[in-house]
């Protein structure tokens, strides 16, 4: 149930602005954010504090991130795509950068479809745009996956489908109910899902490219 707290919306400067904080430990939270109201300096100024701050704290985490990415990257110096499958990979890794793991999940699955269906097309085995239980189905069928990727495509695809698909709260592969039964921080459990997603997603893409003629 979605609900709001008095105060979320304050008016600053002469104007109505929403501030919206997230519930992180006190001892974290950047300062410029908890006198924002009590100065006189500027929203603008304010909030560039506040970034500042915050990319300086998150900065050794995305470093982590850089240099597992770039271990796992899979691909040729120069290749050539449709702009949105190659637009999507390159989200996936700021995303992925930047700490937004569930983002990361949906995109990666995202370009692993568009790779699948483009090759499933190009052999004549699809025509239009089939669903993603589908192209798996039909991908294996040809051999176009590998030993191991399926199963791990279609668990990630289930809970990929608790963002995008309104699922009850007590759902199998929701994320509430996998943090109490493994009793694991969420953030803990999106980040392994995030890498491996990305792991398949380079595995596929290179699985499906073919050489420039």
């Amino acid at each position: 149930m979605r609900r709001f707290f008095a105060g979320d919306f304050t008016r600053c400067a002469g104007k109505s602005i929403a501030l919206v904080f997230q519930k992180v430990a006190k001892s974290t939270q950047p300062e410029s954010l908890r006198v924002i109201m009590s100065t006189s300096i500027s929203v603008t100024e304010s909030l560039g504090q506040a970034l500042k701050e915050r990319d300086e704290s998150s900065r050794a985490d995305r470093v982590a991130r850089i240099t597992w990415l770039s271990s796992h990257i899979s691909e040729p110096m120069a290749y050539m795509g449709r702009a949105e499958t190659l637009h999507l990979m390159a989200e996936v890794k700021s995303v992925f950068v930047s700490g937004n793991f569930a983002a990361t999940l949906l995109l990666s699955l995202a370009v692993i479809e568009h790779c699948l269906v483009e090759e499933l097309q190009y052999r004549e085995l699809v025509s239009g745009s089939p669903t993603f239980a589908d192209a798996l189905t039909r991908a294996e069928a040809c051999g176009l996956l590998l030993e191991g990727w399926l199963s791990s495509l279609k668990l990630l695809s289930l809970r990929r489908n608790s963002f995008v698909h309104l699922k009850d709260e007590t759902h199998q592969h929701g994320l509430g109910n996998r943090v109490q039964k493994d009793k694991i921080h969420p953030r803990t459990l999106l980040e392994g899902d995030a890498k491996e997603a990305i792991s398949l997603m380079y595995k596929v893409f290179v699985a499906t490219l073919r050489e420039a003629i």
